[in-house]
């Protein structure tokens, strides 16, 4: 019986180098999806918060013209805003980044959008369905 020899213990550097690299290809297929992920997450909590913003101002006939004053913040990668003539908007912080859409709100409820990233054009806007 022999006994294996001591510098024959651990791994080569062949095979760190594949190990390295199959770690490498599946980051590479992973990111993509998570920014795809993000994107969509960011849109939706926008979204979502038009949309109570929205129906709290219809159920007490508040609009931006009203007494609050008009206000902004980022929030999810979005910045929300609340504007005289557009009741709310939402546009992301860094378009393409952070969202890809646009939102806006009008004191009607209606809900508009542009796949640009900018403010859509209130009355005539293409609407959410």
């Amino acid at each position: 019986m022999t006994l294996p020899r001591q510098d024959q213990r651990g791994f080569t550097l062949v095979e760190i180098l594949v190990v390295v690299a199959i770690i490498g290809v599946i980051v590479a297929i992973a990111i993509p999806a998570l920014s795809r992920a993000r994107l969509s997450a960011n849109e939706s909590a926008a979204l979502g918060d038009l949309r109570s913003a929205a129906s709290a101002g219809l159920g007490r006939s508040i609009t931006c013209a009203s007494p609050q004053p008009t206000f902004s913040e980022t929030k999810s990668g979005y910045v929300r805003a609340c504007n005289p003539g557009v009741s709310y908007t939402a546009v992301p912080s860094v378009p393409g980044k952070t969202g890809i859409r646009g939102f806006a709100a009008d004191q009607y409820g209606r809900l508009c959008v542009t796949d640009d990233g900018t403010v859509p054009p209130m009355p005539n806007c293409t609407t959410l369905k």
